[in-house]
């Protein structure tokens, strides 16, 4: 790894390198669909094309809105994230 960063650092033409760190923490990755802003539909990703509805378990997760609040909230809302 120090031989990799070393070389990378001389091409870069940075001479000085840090490396940040993060425990990764596996997750599962979801798209949320809200309709008139109402959540309808949570699905894994699952193959690329076709997923897993998994919108009872999401239903549980608080930090997930059952509703989009506001004047501006459009008809169709995909959202895409990590849970």
């Amino acid at each position: 790894l120090s031989a990799w960063a070393d070389r990378v650092a001389k091409e870069a033409g940075a001479p000085g390198y840090h490396f940040l760190c993060e425990l990764k923490i596996d997750g599962l990755a979801v798209n949320l669909t809200y309709e008139h802003g109402r959540l309808t539909r949570a699905a894994t990703r699952g193959d690329g094309r076709v997923g897993e509805d998994i919108t009872p378990n999401v239903r549980t997760i608080s930090d997930i809105p059952e509703r989009l609040h506001g004047d501006d909230v459009p008809a169709l809302v995909e959202i895409r994230g990590e849970v």
